[in-house]
């Protein structure tokens, strides 16, 4: 399996929404990549450009690009 960093920015709905519902994104979200074989290392808030950083691991490229594109198309 190979490793991949995601640099991660939230939208302003997206921090309206963890400010009305305060929860463990991580969670969230490898619990969403899991079925598709793709799964979560760490994750690490950030600050600067970007608000936080995940380390995925994944079976190759086209499985990660496929589970980024599901997870953006979520809005989550």
């Amino acid at each position: 399996m190979t490793r991949y960093l995601w640099q991660i920015s939230y939208s302003q709905d997206a921090w309206g929404a963890q400010i009305s519902n305060p929860q463990n994104r991580l969670e969230v979200v490898g619990a969403m990549l899991e079925p598709s074989g793709v799964k979560l290392i760490e994750g690490y808030a950030t600050l600067g450009e970007y608000d936080m950083i995940a380390i995925i691991e994944a079976p190759d490229d086209k499985t990660i690009a496929a589970a980024s594109i599901a997870i953006s198309s979520t809005g989550k």
